[in-house]
């Protein structure tokens, strides 16, 4: 079974299979730009499934290793680095 997902996840792009040059026998695989885009998504997506689907504090805590400290993750403005409500966002067309 994990094979043929990691598989699916390198036809779709998100990973990259290469044979391992210590033991051929093995692969490796690399996330891609693609996958690495999905990062902020992956965290946020992990800490509501602790919350709100397993209803328990996460078994993995992130840690970031510019200050060593553990970490929640969140969204915020790209302006103004405010917390982002969902209530408070909008959605706009480029064109209008």
């Amino acid at each position: 079974m994990l094979t043929r997902r990691l598989a699916s996840m390198v036809d779709a792009g998100l990973l990259i299979c290469q044979i391992d040059v210590g033991d051929a026998r093995r692969k490796i695989y690399r996330l891609t730009p693609a996958s690495r885009d999905l990062f902020g998504y992956i965290m946020c997506f992990s800490s509501w499934a602790s919350r709100y689907h397993f209803h328990q504090p996460s078994a993995i805590s992130p840690t970031h290793k510019g200050c060593s400290k553990p970490f929640v993750p969140r969204v915020v403005c790209s302006h103004c680095q405010a917390p982002l409500d969902p209530r408070q966002v909008t959605f706009t067309h480029p064109n209008r």
